[in-house]
């Protein structure tokens, strides 16, 4: 599962690196957890990422609110790792946040921010996209 408020799904180089991986593993279901509308979700999934993954991996597209995750999360079913700058490939500036940032998150923060996403799933089911 990726949370990140500012994840936008078209033209998502790291997201296409992620499903190519997920292909050939054995996931079979990626979360996109993001407040950013995406005009024809249906019509970007089509067209950029349905080749990548066939039949075999599925796109869980969830829009919550705004200010509902601050940080930027990669949550599995075991731990997450917080990214400094988010999951999308973005021009460098010259700063220190081009490089690399990430930490691992401790449990508490890891167990409740996965319950506030599971919780909201069930209590907004309209925010959730099941493409694939």
């Amino acid at each position: 599962m990726i949370a990140d408020p500012y994840f936008k799904l078209p033209g998502n180089r790291l997201l296409k690196a992620i499903l190519k991986r997920a292909s050939v593993s054995s996931v079979r279901k990626v979360t996109i957890v993001t407040a950013m509308e995406c005009s024809n979700l249906e019509g970007v999934y089509e067209r950029e990422y349905k080749q990548l993954v066939g039949e075999y991996v599925r796109l869980n597209y969830v829009r919550v609110p705004n200010q509902f995750i601050h940080d930027r999360y990669m949550l599995t079913d075991k731990a997450a790792i917080k990214a400094g700058q988010g999951f999308s490939v973005a021009p460098e500036k010259g700063l220190q946040s081009d490089h690399l940032s990430i930490s691992l998150c401790g449990l508490e923060e890891y167990k409740d921010t996965k319950a506030r996403i599971e919780e909201h799933q069930k209590e907004q089911p309209s925010s959730c996209y099941l493409l694939g």
